[in-house]
């Protein structure tokens, strides 16, 4: 069977893909959101560093790979303060 990437070509087999990718990606958010819940029950503390641990690092991988400035059309302070935002928002809604 041919393939195109990561997709294969047949639609019985393409909409296989698609939904185990959906159910991957819902069970991968649903287990955050339930581990960073019973973090709070637990100690509220562990969850701030979980949270800071996951940013920093979040963070470092964006400036690393020289993706963490979001409007390149901004200048000095602003574009930082803003890509600042946008990756935070971004990421702790994820």
């Amino acid at each position: 069977s041919l393939t195109s990437g990561y997709l294969p070509d047949k639609a019985s087999s393409r909409a296989f893909c698609f939904l185990s990718m959906m159910t991957l990606s819902f069970a991968h958010v649903m287990l955050r959101t339930i581990s960073c819940a019973l973090l709070a029950v637990t100690n509220t503390r562990w969850l701030l560093y979980y949270i800071a641990a996951d940013m920093g690092l979040f963070f470092l991988y964006k400036i690393a790979r020289r993706d963490f400035f979001y409007f390149p059309n901004l200048r000095g302070i602003i574009r930082l303060a803003v890509s600042v935002l946008e990756r935070f928002s971004i990421k702790l809604m994820m």
